[in-house]
């Protein structure tokens, strides 16, 4: 405790890595989170509170989504995430929409399907439209597990068809990949040809099929 009152940000943020998880630890996490100067020590204060009593954690960690670092607004997402905020979930999806940093956004996505499956849906298909390649690729993987867990008819009516070119890919890969008459069109796809499949116009659709075995050199 007395190592976040040290001047040195090194020896703060290091602090956490050692300090014990109550309720005395998690109020000083949240002074710090606050009010510290440093962004690096900002960011271990957030994650720290992700393990810390809901109710001295996620009032703080909502407002951090506003501070003007994205490791921080990272950091609060992924604590937000392992408290299951629901609460949070509007701000974290105006997050996934609006954030500039692509990793912030592309934790936001994540920690929405993580709190709430059901409305984090409308959040994943919209992220297949984001510009960055590893955001949709998050939004993605997330869906596929979704799939695997629901109704993959009703899921992929709830994804609606493409709206640009951007999303056409993701979404017909998803529909193959979930299958959207039900169990007999999940599965492996087949690929006839490695390398056509790799000039795939989308990154976020080919890195999915060689994570799921589909594309082999």
């Amino acid at each position: 405790m007395i190592a976040l009152l040290s001047s040195s940000r090194h020896t703060r943020r290091h602090a956490f890595e050692t300090l014990r998880h109550d309720d005395q630890t998690a109020y000083a996490a949240r002074e710090v989170l606050a009010f510290d100067s440093d962004g690096a020590v900002r960011a271990a204060a957030a994650f720290f509170l992700g393990r810390a009593a809901a109710f001295i954690a996620t009032p703080a960690l909502r407002d951090a989504l506003f501070d003007e670092l994205p490791m921080v607004r990272h950091a609060s997402l992924r604590a937000l995430a392992m408290q299951h905020d629901a609460a949070a979930f509007p701000l974290i999806t105006r997050a996934a929409a609006n954030d500039p940093t692509w990793w912030v956004r592309r934790a936001a996505i994540v920690a929405a399907a993580s709190i709430d499956r059901e409305r984090s849906v409308p959040v994943l298909r919209d992220a297949l439209e984001d510009p960055f390649w590893r955001v949709r690729h998050a939004a993605v993987r997330a869906l596929i597990a979704l799939g695997a867990e629901s109704d993959p008819s009703g899921l992929a009516r709830a994804l609606g068809p493409a709206t640009s070119e951007r999303s056409a890919g993701a979404l017909s890969y998803l529909r193959k990949r979930i299958g959207v008459a039900g169990d007999s069109l999940r599965g492996p796809i087949e690929v006839p040809n490695a390398i056509v499949a790799r000039l795939d116009p989308d990154p976020a659709v080919v890195t999915a099929r060689v994570e799921a075995g589909e594309v082999v050199s």
